[in-house]
């Protein structure tokens, strides 16, 4: 057996060694840097479900948002708002090529139902809102801003050059980007490099140190929003000013002009750095947990009378309370709504709730107690069990979204 006995390895040029031998032990240091100046280990990738596999609101069904704001995939918030009585069809697929490219589980695809009344007031986009506890590091807003690099695949029935920002969490500052898809119903990959914000700024706009957790980032694609969002020169930071929530820049692909036009994304990843690495794939149970910090819906999938929470009466002979752990700590006290009350049923009462809400003793980020008001009478101190109505249409929400 052949072998090489050094005390260090160096670079031609360089005045220190990359790596070092203990010449007693025969182990080593190395003094290594990532290839693109960004995180060596961890989680590189500020986008929460980038590869679109989560959606617990609407599973693959097909969801219109018509004239509002909605998430239909986990953490990503659709707008058709502002007057501009767009109606898109947002749905969740899977299988490649058709659904996503080769190498990824999923897509979120926007199909175009009822076309923008091209107002300036028109606000029609996607986004992600990225909390400020995973961003503080970028340091933006000081003279230590880090470059970041957004990379993403993309499909439409339309080709030209569409817009998209990068938006301070208070939304008081951005950058718009574009990019062009060259190829009708194509998976393209996109990559796009965003300067840091150097511009000296209060902590409140990138809400650094905040007590709470607030927004740090906020990714806006457009899907062809009016004049009142539109910014004048592409790749630079600068107040919203009269330009708002700006993300296009005029001249850029109207998606929402075009009934029947889709437009697709997955493998969205924006990272630290000028290079864009390899996307980083999650396991579904990781990247479940990460979007339960922001929502989590309990419910019966099976469709029989499947378990919610046990309850105890109390005072008064109608009123039922109990215990609900969430599954992971959430951003915040989260809001909490839950499916049509004929579709729950406590044992041994039938179907007689008239309402569930958040009991007294409040929620936390950990959990919360839940009270159950009926038509009907229990003894006080007896226990039951507030369970599915022999439907999967029961549900708890738990909201805590930036």
């Amino acid at each position: 057996m052949s072998e090489i006995k050094v005390n260090s390895i160096k670079g031609v040029g360089a005045s220190a060694a990359a790596i070092t031998v203990n010449n007693t032990d025969g182990t080593c240091a190395a003094n290594i840097t990532s290839i693109n100046g960004g995180q060596l280990s961890g989680r590189k990738n500020l986008i929460t479900n980038g590869e679109m596999i989560i959606c617990q609101r609407a599973g693959t069904t097909s969801t219109a948002v018509t004239n509002t704001s909605a998430y239909v995939l986990d953490r990503f918030l659709v707008s058709t708002a502002d007057g501009g009585g767009t109606s898109l069809n947002v749905q969740q697929l899977h299988g490649n090529p058709t659904g996503a490219p080769y190498g990824f589980a999923a897509s979120m695809k926007m199909t175009v139902a009822v076309t923008d009344d091209g107002g300036a007031d028109s606000f029609n986009s996607v986004q992600t809102r990225i909390e400020n506890l995973d961003t503080n590091y970028l340091a933006f807003g000081t003279s230590q801003a880090k470059t970041v690099t957004l990379s993403f695949y993309v499909k439409s029935s339309l080709t030209g050059t569409f817009g998209g920002s990068l938006v301070s969490g208070d939304f008081s500052r951005g950058n718009v980007f574009q990019y062009t898809i060259s190829s009708a119903d194509t998976w393209e990959k996109k990559t796009i490099t965003i300067s840091g914000d150097t511009t000296s700024t209060a902590d409140s706009v990138y809400n650094r140190g905040s007590a709470t957790s607030n927004r740090g980032l906020v990714l806006y694609f457009d899907l062809g929003s009016g004049s009142n969002a539109e910014k004048s020169a592409a790749n630079s930071w600068s107040a919203t000013g009269t330009w708002s929530y700006g993300h296009r820049i005029a001249g850029n692909v109207k998606l929402c002009a075009n009934a029947g036009a889709d437009w697709g994304i997955t493998g969205i990843q924006l990272e630290e750095g000028s290079v864009a690495t390899d996307f980083e794939h999650r396991s579904f149970a990781q990247e479940l947990a990460l979007c339960q910090r922001y929502f989590f819906r309990y419910k019966n999938d099976a469709g029989d009378h499947g378990h919610f929470v046990n309850a105890t009466s109390y005072g008064s002979t109608d009123q039922r309370a109990g215990t609900f752990h969430f599954p992971t700590t959430m951003r915040t006290s989260p809001s909490f709504s839950h499916s049509g009350t004929g579709n729950f049923a406590l044992l041994g009462l039938g179907s007689s709730i008239s309402s569930i809400s958040i009991a007294d003793v409040g929620t936390s980020t950990s959990g919360c107690g839940l009270r159950v008001i009926t038509g009907d009478t229990l003894t006080n101190g007896q226990s039951t069990n507030l369970r599915a109505n022999n439907t999967a249409n029961a549900h708890f929400d738990f909201d805590s979204e930036l």
